[in-house]
């Protein structure tokens, strides 16, 4: 996936997390909106992901989110390195 993509860029929004409540994650996002986050089956099943969530949460980190599913990206803001 490459973040360079304009349709991909417009679905990418970046936030905080303001609260964990099992099994919901709320974000506000940099235009001060509150939103869900939906969470995978996988990740509600996983002690890691809700320890490294809870982490992040505390340092109040922004991370990016996919803004039309209500996702978490799990790539971060990594950019696919160009071919040489």
């Amino acid at each position: 996936m490459l973040l360079d993509d304009s349709n991909l860029i417009n679905e990418i929004g970046c936030a905080q997390i303001k609260e964990v409540a099992f099994p919901t994650i709320t974000i506000e996002t940099e235009d001060g909106q509150l939103l869900k986050i939906n969470v995978t089956k996988k990740q509600k099943q996983d002690p890691i992901f809700w320890k490294s969530i809870k982490d992040i949460w505390q340092a109040g980190i922004w991370i990016p989110f996919n803004k039309k599913l209500s996702h978490l990206l799990d790539n971060d803001w990594l950019v696919e390195p160009a071919m040489a």
